[in-house]
């Protein structure tokens, strides 16, 4: 996140150094290529590259005025939200404004991608660089249009190339977008609640076809809390078992919700048929996958994070009884 804010600093301040130049070219008293090159674009059949055309111009207004300086003051706002609204003091106490305010990136993205369809950024042709030896030419800009070889050189504006960046992470967000919708809509089945002390609930679920791994985690949304918002819970069954849960400690708005919606005071609904609509899209990661190939594992946790142990130990218990043998693993350490 620094290393984009010290860019995007750069990047402004590089433009905002340029229009300043620009401006000062056109003073009655510059002198030089850079008056020269300024003064293009006045008589005719002639482009220019400087896009302050007057010395009289504001170079704030003027840029404000180009589809570059209105989409880059865009892109500077989205960033500042996204990466003001991350800090850790306002994601503890307030997750749903980190949230919501991350999805600015949708703006900042959008108008990434047309940022240099203003085509501010200007240059010489590649017909006038063949005609214009740029070497030969640039200290006898007084002869351009007497010389046969310094003709005027012609500009044109650069070919914009931010979207070809942009257009990758795009197009894979959308695709997850567009699976976790699918994920979305698959039916989640709740068997089972447990309301543990210390506002720890207990989801036993069942989904179709789904499959996992020891230590691997899942996302959650539960609609009727928020249609946005997906969180991600380590799971604490095993693979053998017929069922996947997870375990969940009020620490937020969003979990306290969620805990309500369940059952409060140790008492959970009655009816499982009247439970609050969840979905999950997952699981992902493995990071117990290597566990099994190693004679000795150590198993360290703290609080709740010890969570991805309960379902490898399960794991292990389950092969035990069922008289599976672990080829490498002989012994495990477990400190919480």
């Amino acid at each position: 996140m620094f290393d984009a804010s010290s860019f995007s600093a750069i990047h402004i301040l590089a433009h905002l150094v340029n229009m300043e130049r620009y401006h000062r070219s056109q003073a009655k008293d510059a002198e030089g290529l850079l008056a020269a090159l300024s003064k293009l674009g006045n008589a005719p059949n002639e482009s220019y590259l400087n896009p302050v055309r007057t010395l009289n111009t504001s170079t704030t207004t003027e840029l404000l005025k180009t589809v570059s300086g209105i989409t880059g003051l865009v892109i500077s706002l989205a960033l500042v939200l996204i990466m003001t609204s991350s800090t850790e003091c306002i994601r503890q106490s307030s997750y749903e404004l980190f949230w919501y305010t991350h999805h600015v990136f949708i703006i900042f993205f959008i108008s990434l991608a047309i940022h240099g369809g203003g085509r501010i950024v200007r240059g010489q042709t590649p017909e006038s660089l063949r005609l214009h030896n740029v070497t030969f030419c640039r200290d006898r800009y007084a002869e351009w249009q007497a010389a046969a070889l310094c003709p005027v050189p012609q500009f044109s504006g650069k070919e914009p190339s931010a979207w070809k960046w942009a257009l990758g992470p795009v197009v894979l967000y959308a695709c997850e977008r567009i699976i976790r919708f699918w994920r979305f809509q698959q039916e989640v089945v709740i068997t089972k609640v447990v309301s543990h002390p210390s506002a720890v609930l207990e989801l036993h679920m069942k989904k179709r076809d789904f499959k996992m791994a020891p230590g691997q985690y899942i996302f959650i949304q539960c609609p009727s809390i928020s249609p946005l918002e997906w969180h991600p819970f380590t799971l604490t069954s095993a693979p053998q078992e017929d069922f996947f849960s997870v375990h969940i400690r009020a620490s937020g708005d969003w979990t306290e919700a969620l805990l309500t919606a369940f059952g409060t005071e140790g008492q959970a609904p009655s009816e499982l048929c009247n439970m609050p609509r969840l979905a999950v899209d997952g699981p992902f990661g493995s990071s117990l996958a290597d566990v099994f190939h190693y004679p000795v594992s150590v198993c360290i946790a703290t609080g709740i994070g010890v969570t991805p142990f309960a379902s490898l130990l399960k794991s292990m218990w389950y092969q035990c009884c069922e008289s599976q043998s672990l080829p490498e693993l002989s012994k495990v350490w477990r400190n919480h």
